[in-house]
């Protein structure tokens, strides 16, 4: 192992095929999205990993970029940090060297979602569109943008300004098919190019568009254009004019009518037809304005803003605030300003579309409305009509993706958080909701089997908004006393209180808003998995569509139609979780629920109960896997005979403990007699093939154990939450 000074001397570098994308908001958390090319993976990883990601370049050292660290987030990241981090790089394939070269490869095309069937009208897209860019480069230049822009805008600002006689020049061609006709169709074109102009901007990005086509929609027969992956683009200004070109190019496309109809003035049918086509071409563009999903106009909102999901997020943060829930504190500042903004803005469309109705009812009412009225009635009703369309659309989508496999968000697939270790000296934990009610509250609580007490007198406050671990040795406690916590024993001395209130024996009150994993897990017989979740949701009294949202997040899609008692044990141990989760408990009590699964379905489990974390909700569990605790808990409590015997986060409880670090080298470099002879060696035994010295000075006996073994002879293992569990308890610590 090379020593300290060699190892922050070291200059890795990421692979040249690794996106890091720009920062994006996701309700509480701030996200990176991390992108391979070559082998088509994703990731997302959070501010600190991106901190450390974006200058993995080859020309800054890691003593360099730890030092920018330290003056970013007043930290520090030791030796053992960096070989955490590397080491997780490494296995990820994120350094250079360690995964596929960049290469062009198929492009992965994910299943289309929308509405109706889709019709794929260019094979290659890619390719067709990297041809139009070449002769229209020149439109994405300041010189040419800029004008053009600023001519749109005069377009507009006049259209709208003499909205009243426009649409009295273009009411004539109601009465004529054929020109309503003729117009429908250039208006339809202009979608399209509307449309193309997507796929343009993307490959202008380097971004691979996946189809252009028609899709099918009875009676709507509407272009569209499919890109992917524009969201892992390193600036948000690349995703604005992704999400804008097509309404730009749609209104650019008019000022050739607009200039014929402001200056030159046609006259009979040919104004008639210029004046109609004037109109729907910029209702239609200025509606695709509104920040409604899925219009275009809202993703570039969204986009400029870093917000993903803004409307959803938006109206969960509202009812969270209205109902006065802790976990809206989680919010930033400026993310609950633009999430109320938002849904202010929403309403007051939803008000406009109702008044364009009862406008659109008086106007067929009084035949006395002057031509201003008629107007607003004709454009209130093309808008009434457009938003209808698409919130039908929206709903339709969000269900068809319930019934189909939807992809889980990055943050809850396995293997695809990037994490760098516990630092050094992390912050000290403080609660996200301090001055709310704590979730739970145990006062010195006591419950005895006989003559023996199973909880000798706990007490115990988790916050809102916590993740808190219990640990200790099977006979704790961990189990009694989550029983006593959540109703199913009754404590014999002590109060408990659960958010807010005094837990009884299934308290009525409070079971709707506390979800429990049991260690034995019990289904409803003969049911499939779906049904069974199906039947906990109508319990609790939410929707059918709850079940699938459970059985998505923790990975059982496949087997949904599965009867439970058929299941292996890790997919019950799964099962028994979404039932805990189904009706969106604020509290979260697990007991051992990564007891039964492999390695990697426990890793899996681990970004659930992160993104539960997250999403603010208030998670306590017991395990005994240590490194579980450590990678996931704000705080953990140590159990030995019924008693917290230790309690705080667990780089609080390594860093109080001040146990040695241990340094394993091989039994044939040197004896156990003469490695206490070195400096710094507090102890020296023989375990198997090696010996494990034990030091408060690491660098000093590293040093010495250079010269002796050789810089890659000896392996370093400092104190971890395992050696801290098993100091308390008063077991020896194993290497």
């Amino acid at each position: 192992m090379s020593t300290t000074a060699d190892l922050l001397a070291a200059r890795p570098q990421l692979r040249p095929d690794v996106v890091l994308g720009a920062a994006q908001q996701r309700g509480p958390a701030r996200v990176h999205l991390v992108r391979l090319l070559a082998d088509d993976r994703s990731m997302e990883i959070g501010a600190k990993e991106y901190f450390v990601l974006a200058r993995l370049d080859g020309t800054r050292s890691l003593a360099q970029i730890g030092e920018e660290y330290t003056s970013e987030f007043g930290t520090v990241l030791a030796q053992a940090n960096w070989g955490q981090i590397l080491g997780t790089l490494h296995r990820r394939g994120l350094l250079s060297g360690t995964g596929a070269a960049a290469r062009p490869g198929p492009v992965v095309r994910p299943p289309d979602r929308g509405l109706g069937t889709a019709v794929p009208l260019v094979r290659e897209p890619s390719t067709l569109l990297d041809s139009v860019l070449r002769w229209s480069r020149v439109a994405f230049t300041p010189w040419l943008a800029v004008p053009v822009l600023a001519a749109v805008a005069l377009m507009v600002t006049v259209v709208v300004g003499r909205v009243g006689e426009l649409a009295d020049q273009a009411a004539p061609v109601l009465h004529h098919p054929g020109a309503l006709l003729l117009v429908g169709a250039l208006t339809w074109v202009t979608t399209a190019l509307h449309e193309l102009a997507h796929g343009v901007a993307a490959r202008r990005y380097g971004v691979p568009v996946l189809e252009i086509g028609i899709r099918w929609l009875p009676p709507l027969l509407m272009p569209y254009c499919r890109t992917d992956g524009y969201l892992y683009l390193p600036r948000r200004r690349s995703h604005v004019t992704i999400a804008a070109a097509g309404i730009v190019v749609e209104l650019a496309l008019l000022l050739p009518v607009f200039a014929v109809w402001w200056w030159w003035t046609p006259s009979g049918r040919s104004l008639e037809l210029v004046a109609a086509l004037l109109l729907c071409g910029t209702a239609h563009a200025l509606v695709n304005v509104l920040p409604v999903p899925p219009l275009d106009g809202y993703k570039a909102l969204s986009h400029a803003l870093g917000l993903t999901d803004y409307a959803q997020h938006s109206l969960g943060f509202v009812r969270l605030a209205a109902r006065r829930e802790p976990q809206a504190r989680a919010y930033p500042r400026w993310v609950r300003a633009a999430y109320v903004a938002y849904a202010a803005v929403l309403g007051l469309v939803v008000a406009a579309a109702v008044a364009g109705m009862v406008a659109l009812l008086l106007v067929a009412g009084h035949a006395w409305v002057d031509s201003w009225g008629r107007a607003v009635a004709l454009l209130a009703a093309v808008l009434v009509a457009l938003l209808a369309v698409a919130a039908c659309a929206s709903v339709l989508v969000r269900r068809r993706r319930r019934r189909g496999r939807r992809p889980r968000p990055l943050a809850s697939q396995p293997g695809r958080r990037v994490r760098g270790g516990a630092e050094q000296t992390a912050p000290r934990y403080r609660p996200k909701h301090a001055r709310s009610r704590p979730a739970l509250e145990l006062d010195g609580v006591v419950k005895s089997y006989g003559g023996r007490r199973a909880v000798d007198g706990v007490t115990l406050t988790v916050e809102s908004g916590e993740f808190v671990g219990l640990l200790g040795p099977n006979g704790a406690g961990k189990t009694t006393l989550v029983e006593i916590a959540v109703g199913l024993r009754r404590a014999d001395r002590g109060q408990v209180a659960v958010l807010g209130e005094p837990m009884g024996p299934r308290s009525p009150a409070l079971l709707a808003r506390i979800g429990l994993q049991t260690q034995t897990a019990a289904f409803f017989v003969r049911l499939t998995a779906r049904e069974h979740l199906r039947t906990v949701a109508a319990l609790y009294g939410v929707g059918r569509e709850a079940a699938d949202d459970a059985l998505r997040l923790v990975g059982l899609e496949d087997v949904a139609d599965t009867r439970a008692e058929r299941l292996s044990g890790g997919q019950q141990q799964r099962l028994a979780i979404a039932t805990a989760l189904v009706h969106d408990p604020d509290l979260v009590f697990l007991d051992e629920p990564t007891a039964s699964l492999d390695p990697q379905a426990r890793r899996e489990l681990w970004s659930v109960l992160r993104s539960l974390h997250a999403a603010g909700r208030t998670v306590v569990y017991t395990t005994h896997h240590l490194d579980e605790a450590e990678a996931l808990c704000d705080r953990v409590a140590i159990m030995a005979s019924g008693s917290v015997v230790a309690l705080g986060a667990p780089h609080e409880l390594i860093e109080d403990a001040a146990l040695p670090t241990r340094l394993v080298v091989p039994r044939t470099a040197l004896t156990p007699e003469q490695a206490c002879t070195l400096p710094g060696v507090a102890s020296a035994s023989l375990q198997g093939p090696s010996v494990v010295i034990e030091t408060h000075d690491s660098p000093a006996v590293l040093e010495e154990l250079d010269r002796i073994v050789g810089r890659y002879g000896v392996q370093t293992r400092p104190p971890t939450l395992e050696d801290v569990y098993l100091h308390c308890i008063g077991s020896e610590p194993v290497t």
